[in-house]
């Protein structure tokens, strides 16, 4: 039974299939207003189910990292034939993966400006009037 994940910065956190099921609404409403339909939550708590029983199947003696689920996630979404749903998910999911990028070049910046010492630090000596 899947009882914990592990998070991008390595942190053992307790499972929340609850997450899964609101990422799979999330993504079916996003299709679900393009198609003038209303989405099924109990749609995605099934599909949600089909996640669990699959991630329960394939990590047995192993934690699940979060990108392990979300690609569990889509390959149940286009198995169940929700291709355009695995579309929504796919896009959130990249978008998402780009905001946090930008923000670890930026802390990487700021901890750059703000701790390093002038000579070892590229970004102040570009910035100074040498």
């Amino acid at each position: 039974m899947l009882e914990n994940i592990k998070k991008r910065d390595g942190r053992i956190v307790k499972f929340n299939d609850d997450r899964i099921t609101r990422a799979i609404f999330l993504a079916a409403s996003e299709v679900a207003k393009e198609e003038n339909v209303k989405p099924s939550y109990e749609m995605s708590e099934e599909l949600t189910q089909r996640v669990i029983k699959i991630l329960n199947s394939k990590f047995r003696d192993e934690v699940p990292g979060v990108e392990d689920i979300q690609d569990v996630v889509v390959k149940v979404l286009i198995e169940g034939g929700h291709a355009r749903t695995s579309e929504k998910y796919i896009t959130y999911r990249n978008e998402r993966s780009r905001i946090r990028n930008s923000r670890t070049r930026l802390m990487k910046s700021i901890s750059d400006i703000t701790f390093k010492d002038a000579s070892s630090a590229n970004i102040k000596r570009e910035n100074a009037n040498i």
